[in-house]
């Protein structure tokens, strides 16, 4: 089930060509950042809070996780954004993992993680991104059903 597409203002559709363009630029920009980065930078480097940075960002992905449960269960509007906020951070702690992994058993566990684990909520919070409004559609409906 498609919505339909409600008519652009003016305003919002110069909006949304300053936000296309100034996007576009960011990309621009990021690829010669990107491979000065990559030409640049020491291949191993120590971290200073290395501990603080992992665990702080597992603090978070937990958190987003507990509130993309609940807003799921109450049927919250809210459940898009914090579904596709918890998709990114999914891919960057199994992209992290991998990488930073050292050792042969430590990668396979990277991976195996990242595989089985990480990557598949990362699909099931962007199905829930794409599909909430239905799910909320369909919740209330059963709802209203109840109440007759």
């Amino acid at each position: 089930m498609t919505v339909p597409e409600r008519p652009v203002s003016p305003n919002a559709r110069r909006t949304l060509l300053l936000v296309t363009w100034v996007f576009a630029l960011g990309v621009l920009v990021m690829i010669p950042w990107s491979a000065w980065l990559a030409w640049s930078l020491p291949e191993r480097s120590l971290a200073v809070n290395y501990d603080l940075a992992w665990a702080g960002f597992d603090v978070l992905l937990t958190l987003v996780l507990a509130a993309v449960a609940i807003s799921a269960w109450r049927g919250g509007r809210w459940l898009p954004p914090l579904a596709s906020a918890t998709a990114s951070l999914l891919v960057v702690d199994a992209w992290f993992d991998v990488v930073t992994s050292h050792g042969r058993g430590e990668r396979w566990e990277a991976l195996l993680r990242a595989a089985f684990i990480e990557l598949p909520l990362a699909v099931a919070c962007i199905w829930l991104t794409l599909h909430s409004q239905a799910i909320n559609e369909s919740r209330l409906r059963a709802r209203t059903r109840n109440l007759s």
